[in-house]
């Protein structure tokens, strides 16, 4: 099988979430997407999703659109905003926990290494975080982001690098041609 850039995967990903799962696939289209291997895995602010290359690499589709997912649930359970005054790393595992289960409820594939435990299944991230042994914290770039193996919440900066209106409008015409080539090839015009 002929390799695949991450980028090209990431896109095939976000359509075949629109195709097959358009509730996520609506989400994460209205996300703009930046690589940045400062992280870990994935992680987002509410308003935009990062990804390492790296840790997408050797995904397979189904696990970045699992990841896609799981990002699009911390935005929609605007875990960014409800963190409070709770320490970033084991506040993200509890909201881990809260939304891994619904993905693979949902039929999605997580990666290997997300936390998952059926005993938090059905249970809000506050209360999970109020169960949770607390962890030491890390040190070093990319720690906080990614405890649980699949993404998690983003402390919004200033001047982080966000897309432009231009990059964004060009981003969303790619993906739309990716989607008519997906259509093609699966309609077999």
């Amino acid at each position: 099988m002929k390799e695949v850039s991450v980028a090209l995967k990431v896109k095939r990903a976000v359509v075949q979430l629109l195709l097959r799962n358009p509730f996520f696939g609506t989400i994460i289209f209205r996300l703009p997407l930046i690589e940045d291997d400062s992280i870990g895995t994935a992680a987002t602010d509410g308003r935009f999703i990062w990804y390492n290359p790296a840790f997408f690499n050797p995904l397979t589709e189904q696990e970045v659109q699992g990841v896609l997912a799981h990002e699009c649930l911390h935005v929609l359970g605007l875990h960014h905003l409800r963190k409070g005054p709770r320490e970033m790393r084991q506040w993200n595992r509890a909201a881990d926990y809260a939304i891994n289960e619904i993905l693979i409820d949902s039929g999605l594939k997580l990666p290997a290494g997300a936390l998952l435990d059926v005993k938090y299944k059905g249970m809000s991230a506050e209360q999970i975080y109020g169960l949770l042994p607390p962890e030491p914290p890390m040190e070093g770039p990319g720690t906080g982001d990614d405890p649980g193996g699949c993404g998690g919440i983003k402390e919004a900066k200033v001047g982080n690098g966000a897309p432009t209106a231009a990059e964004q409008e060009a981003s969303i015409k790619e993906l739309i041609a990716t989607a008519a080539q997906i259509a093609r090839k699966q309609v077999k015009l």
